[in-house]
């Protein structure tokens, strides 16, 4: 199905995760993720929390967060600063981070 490289990333991203919120913002104009995280002052007790947003790849918000990223992290994934967006759309899916979400 459509969705099954997704499930991958989803588990692998969640990994280690005691408890995990969902979002998404599908719509390919998304500039933001409609929810800001914001966490307890004790989390202790509730174990690791894990905020992934799921965002259209074609959305101004990801292109914008994939050419934001540093060369050290570019380096990481082996890509370049010369690297295309559908590259670094590949290669940095599910470790963006905008707000506290995981996208």
């Amino acid at each position: 199905s459509v969705f099954d490289s997704t499930i991958e990333i989803a588990r692998d991203v969640t990994d280690g995760c005691d408890i995990v919120f969902y979002s998404s913002a599908l719509d390919i104009n998304a500039t933001d993720v409609p929810f800001e995280t914001q966490y307890p002052s004790n989390t202790a007790s509730f174990g690791d929390m894990c905020n992934v947003a799921f965002v259209s790849r074609d959305s101004p918000l990801v292109h914008s967060l994939v050419s934001s990223v540093g060369g050290t992290v570019l380096k990481e994934r082996k890509l370049s600063p010369k690297s295309s967006v559908s590259s670094r759309i590949e290669r940095l899916n599910g470790r963006l981070f905008f707000r506290g979400w995981i996208v």
